[in-house]
């Protein structure tokens, strides 16, 4: 069983996007485009807040330079 530091560190070291995030939609959106295989689609229906919050800038550099957006 790992104890919280060391959950700590594998979490630091899988989520690239974060910086103080405490919105957890945005590890759910990472984790899922790190699943995803080439030209694979992903979709979540969340609240928008990590467009705008200074938490999730990371994150959105992330989206920008490394997805598609599209919108049905």
């Amino acid at each position: 069983m790992l104890d919280t530091s060391q959950k700590l560190i594998i979490c630091v070291s899988l989520i690239r996007s974060l910086l103080n995030s405490t919105d957890f939609y945005v590890y759910f959106f990472e984790k899922g485009l790190n699943l995803l295989c080439d030209k694979g689609c992903l979709c979540y229906i969340t609240p928008n807040k990590y467009l705008c919050a200074n938490y999730a800038v990371e994150f959105r550099r992330l989206l920008i330079k490394e997805t598609q957006i599209i919108s049905f």
